[in-house]
């Protein structure tokens, strides 16, 4: 029996950000197909101790992951990773900070492949902490930038980030900035990676079209985007359950706003997967792991765009969408034309807002804040 310790450099230096965002969409088509065992994240100490665990049936493997997060310190981030499968006798212990910062990065790279228009150059980051780095990597990959503006509180810090990515960012402007509203204005993709417990922007302050990721919100008590956002954009969402446990209040407020009567009980879901499905509509699988899997996860609330539940595998991961849509998202949802996306993963959210996508053979998420 052996344990193998993966430090970050290491980590870093086995992975490439191309490699985590193709990985992370691989694991959501697995995890949308049933394939994860995945219960909603332990939360301790409210939010400062998160435990994780999932098992892929396909491979027969587990992990567990542990963080400790405390925003006043350097770095805000630790834990582990312990990996493990049935046919071996060894395991893996990676550090799980470097983990979580390239996962949410990678995520957003998915997401922002499939909502943000092919042409998207301009990104604003708001926030300059440990998550920043990886998010601009993941959104340069997918789209690359012409324009980088880095907005934070501490403007030392923005500077500093900025500094450290010019290398791997040349031929992009970099600029910070003070002003957010003027900032998210010049954007054609926006990531908030903050711990704020306030909108950080007036909707109104974004241009007509836009996409905008939003990861930190990993607390019922924490907000990164407006209500009026929220309300008017079409949402896009990783784990529906984690959404509403860790970030309840205001996607459920949201939601409501954008979509009355649409109910978040169990009873009113529908299951998207069609041997799931009975004969009245609500999930008739005697095993509730299946069906609280997926992005979606499993059932969206059938108030909610009842005419729109699809059954089919989510290959609009990997297929090209129309013209006229911004993509279909993580979940089993379509997103309609002229609409806002917030695209929102986990506790995170992502969204798009405008007219018609005009984009020839591409696509787009929202991250989750110290995700899986």
């Amino acid at each position: 029996m052996q344990t193998i310790t993966v430090g970050p450099s290491r980590i870093r230096e086995a992975v490439t950000m191309r490699e985590a965002i193709d990985a992370v969409r691989a694991g959501f088509l697995d995890l949308a197909a049933g394939e994860f065992e995945m219960p909603t994240r332990t939360a301790l100490r409210d939010g400062q101790f998160l435990v994780m665990s999932a098992h892929h049936r396909a491979t027969a493997s587990a992990m567990i992951k542990t963080l400790s997060l405390n925003f006043a310190r350097t770095p805000a981030i630790t834990g582990t990773v312990v990996w493990t499968e049935t046919g071996r006798t060894d395991s893996l212990v990676a550090d799980a900070g470097a983990v979580t910062t390239l996962r949410t990065g990678a995520a957003v790279g998915v997401a922002t492949d499939l909502l943000a228009p092919a042409d998207a150059g301009r990104l604003t980051l708001i926030g300059a902490g440990a998550q920043a780095p990886d998010q601009v990597r993941a959104v340069h990959t997918v789209r690359p930038l012409r324009e980088l503006t880095v907005v934070a509180t501490d403007p030392r810090r923005a500077e500093k980030l900025a500094e450290s990515m010019a290398p791997e960012l040349p031929g992009t402007h970099i600029r910070t900035s003070a002003d957010v509203a003027a900032a998210v204005g010049e954007a054609d993709i926006v990531c908030c990676a903050t711990n704020t417990t306030d909108p950080l922007f007036a909707a109104s302050a974004l241009p007509a079209r836009v996409h905008v990721n939003a990861i930190g919100s990993f607390r019922p008590t924490m907000r990164e985007l407006p209500d009026e956002l929220l309300a008017h954009s079409t949402v896009v969402i990783d784990e529906l359950d984690a959404v509403l446990e860790e970030s309840g209040r205001s996607a459920t407020r949201s939601r409501r706003a954008a979509s009355p009567g649409t109910t978040s009980s169990n009873s009113a879901r529908r299951c998207p997967r069609p041997e799931h499905r009975g004969a009245s509509g609500p999930c008739s699988s005697p095993s509730a792991s299946p069906c609280r899997t997926g992005p979606s996860p499993a059932c969206w609330p059938t108030s909610s765009w009842p005419d729109r539940q699809t059954t089919s595998p989510p290959n609009h991961l990997t297929a090209q969408p129309p013209d006229h849509l911004t993509a279909r998202p993580l979940g089993h949802r379509p997103v309609p034309p002229y609409a806002s996306t917030v695209a929102a993963g986990g506790p995170g959210a992502a969204a798009r807002r405008g007219g018609p996508a005009r984009r020839p053979v591409r696509r787009r998420r929202r991250t989750r804040g110290a995700g899986r």
